[in-house]
């Protein structure tokens, strides 16, 4: 019961990210709302969404992860495994962490690998 609120919790926050950034309505948003396809992001769009999400979740999140959020589930999901620090995107690599005081701050150089 507490993972499937934790997935409701990221769910809700991500929509909100998603409403503001695009512009759309809440309701026009499925699992399988493709960013780039359905809501017409660029890269540069993309790069701004994972920031935020970067600050709404408190993570770093790797870009060459960030290039396999294309769907909104692919990113619940991700987003779910890297609250729960578990590997997240089927491979062995570690999941998101958490970011450092400094980082939260914006000075990525000191962030921990």
């Amino acid at each position: 019961m507490q993972l499937e609120n934790a997935v409701t919790t990221i769910e809700q926050q991500l929509r909100k990210l998603i409403v503001d950034k695009f512009g759309v309505k809440d309701n026009e948003l499925a699992g399988a709302t493709s960013f780039v396809e359905d809501l017409g992001a660029d890269s540069l769009d993309n790069a701004d969404l994972v920031l935020a999400m970067e600050d709404e979740f408190q993570l770093d999140i790797p870009d060459e992860d960030a290039l396999q959020l294309t769907t909104i589930q692919r990113t619940i999901d991700y987003l779910t495994a890297a609250m729960a620090h578990e590997p997240a995107l089927g491979g062995a690599r570690e999941p998101a962490r958490p970011q450092t005081q400094a980082a939260r701050a914006g000075d990525r150089s000191i962030a921990p690998t």
